[in-house]
């Protein structure tokens, strides 16, 4: 799914971050999205739709680093679960388990 609506809450209430900011949060993913962070302004993405299955956001909450999005298809509110392996530093907020 490459998603390109409006949400910007995740699916445990939090505020995604902007991807053109770098906090509380830093990442990398700013030059994945298509013409540019800032016009993604905080709607959960995901940034590589090939590598990731459902749209999630970096959050402004400083202690959850992030967190998947759930998402409205024809009117009806389903949840994707998926589990982030990528294991590319000791922050064990990267890891997403259902």
């Amino acid at each position: 799914m490459d998603y390109q609506g409006n949400i910007s809450v995740t699916r445990s209430g939090k505020t995604c971050q902007r991807w053109d900011k770098q906090s509380p949060h830093r990442h990398d993913y700013a030059q994945f999205l298509f013409g540019g962070a800032s016009v993604h302004e905080n709607y959960c993405r995901n940034p590589k739709p090939n590598d990731e299955k459902t749209p999630w956001c970096y959050t402004t909450d400083p202690d959850v680093r992030l967190d998947l999005c759930d998402i409205p298809i024809c009117g009806k509110q389903i949840q994707i679960f998926m589990h982030d392996d990528d294991d590319d530093d000791d922050d064990d907020d990267d890891e997403i388990s259902t």
